[in-house]
């Protein structure tokens, strides 16, 4: 299954799953509340998406969206992904993802190293998801 598909899966789950009837509004008429509502009921599963794998136009129509839902920094990682690829290999769904060797993670604040930013060729394990916009 394409990495997409699970995010919208995922998405589509997880406005069901809120209070507001979120899957019944258009996310561009959404308030910061409800981005926060979402990510706290898909933030556990997010972390398993591999965003590497999503095409950029696919990113620009399925994941933009609901870009105020991450941190600053965890988008402006995922957006890096594009805009400085590196080389991918498929990651195994039961390790969380973590921030590239020589590069750095969602999450963190410090500069890149020479190496890149975020998706290496070495397996992930770990993303530290939990600390986000605050």
């Amino acid at each position: 299954m394409k990495e997409v598909k699970i995010w919208e899966y995922v998405i589509n789950w997880g406005t069901h799953k809120c209070s507001n009837n979120l899957s019944k509004k258009n996310v561009n008429e959404w308030k910061k509340e409800n981005f926060d509502e979402l990510w706290e009921i898909v933030k556990n599963l997010v972390e398993l998406i591999r965003f590497n794998e999503i095409s950029s136009e696919s990113f620009s129509n399925a994941v933009r969206p609901y870009s105020l839902m991450f941190s600053r920094e965890m988008y402006e990682n995922l957006l890096w992904n594009y805009i400085k690829p590196q080389q991918t290999n498929k990651s195994p769904r039961n390790k969380k993802l973590q921030p590239a060797v020589g590069g750095f993670g969602f999450g963190q604040t410090t500069q890149p190293a020479a190496g890149g930013f975020g998706f290496s060729s070495t397996p992930p394990s770990g993303f530290g998801f939990g600390n986000r916009r605050r």
